[in-house]
């Protein structure tokens, strides 16, 4: 056990899990089908959406997951995204967090939050991943905050976000 743990607190992918249960039902996800925790849809899992406006009076649209199961699903899968989209990440407390990329088919700009909003860092063209592309190779990127807006590669700078900034949304 003490040769797992350090490996499975690197794998954090698009959460940090709350129980151990967690852990090993989304890093082992070939064994178990990961629950469920939002209405039934095509793939198992939907988001809500709400606009929110960057500092430059912008103002986008984005999905919202704030489940454990959303947080897993996330953006995989998509094959495009639209300039004036994205994903808001919600975690119950700000944290430090790693993303994993796995399944992630558009590249991406990843921007930390913390509970005030205020962005503490962004990861700019975050790689995709492809699709027979080791694990090993998947792009994982950190940061401490409690939500983390997903763009698409590019628009955090062509938006002129920067830290210190804040970002005005409200959580459904």
């Amino acid at each position: 056990m003490k040769r797992i743990l350090p490996l499975l607190l690197i794998l954090t992918a698009c959460s940090s899990p709350e129980t151990p249960e967690e852990i090993t039902l989304r890093i082992d996800d070939r064994a178990l089908p990961l629950p469920s925790t939002s209405p039934s849809k095509k793939d198992g899992v939907s988001f809500e959406k709400t606009n929110l406006k960057l500092p430059n009076g912008t103002v986008i649209s984005v999905e919202i997951a704030k489940t454990t199961a959303q947080r897993e699903k996330g953006l995989m899968f998509r094959e495009s995204l639209s300039n004036s989209y994205g994903m808001l990440f919600v975690f119950p407390n700000q944290r430090f967090l790693t993303f994993w990329m796995k399944n992630t088919f558009v590249e991406l700009d990843m921007v930390f939050l913390n509970d005030e909003r205020r962005i503490t860092g962004i990861h700019a063209r975050v790689p995709k991943s492809g699709k027979n592309m080791s694990d090993a190779r998947v792009a994982r990127r950190s940061g401490v905050g409690r939500y983390v807006l997903e763009l698409p590669g590019g628009s955090a700078q062509g938006y002129g976000l920067a830290a210190g900034q804040r970002l005005h949304f409200t959580v459904p």
